[in-house]
């Protein structure tokens, strides 16, 4: 093997490198160990179609509030559970006290880092909609 060749080996090894190491960030958190906020959680009731989704970005929360003029605002708490990034769409859609569709928002793109927690927070378009569904698809 001759130096240029051994040089062009080295070259893309280290190419390589950069490049499997930039695909799996991963991330570290820190939080309070007794939080000061106080916030009122929601059961929820979960459809999981796509496993592949439900099985990298998990649900681990899910919280309202009450924003200024009576508008519900709710927050979901999404943890990605791989090593890998991972992109989604999540889009709220708010409903009347009857259950009836009032708007569906707009869809949102998001990116989630390999252990990352992250929270996804929207507020309801009239003071109207008591209820909601939160989609999250894998992009």
């Amino acid at each position: 093997m001759n130096k240029h060749s051994s040089f062009l080996i080295v070259g893309i090894a280290v190419v390589s490198a950069s490049i499997l190491g930039t695909s799996c960030r991963t991330a570290n958190t820190v939080q309070r160990k007794e939080p000061v906020a106080q916030h009122e959680p929601i059961d929820s009731k979960r459809v999981n179609t796509d496993s592949s989704l439900a099985d990298a970005v998990s649900v681990v929360g899910l919280r309202k509030a009450t924003a200024p003029g009576g508008f519900l605002r709710v927050q979901l708490d999404v943890v990605n559970r791989t090593s890998r990034a991972k992109r989604f769409t999540y889009q709220f859609t708010w409903f009347d006290e009857k259950g009836i569709r009032i708007k569906q928002g707009q869809a949102m793109h998001a990116r989630i880092h390999g252990g990352q927690f992250r929270s996804l927070t929207s507020t309801a378009p009239t003071p109207k909609a008591k209820d909601f569904r939160v989609t999250l698809l894998e992009r």
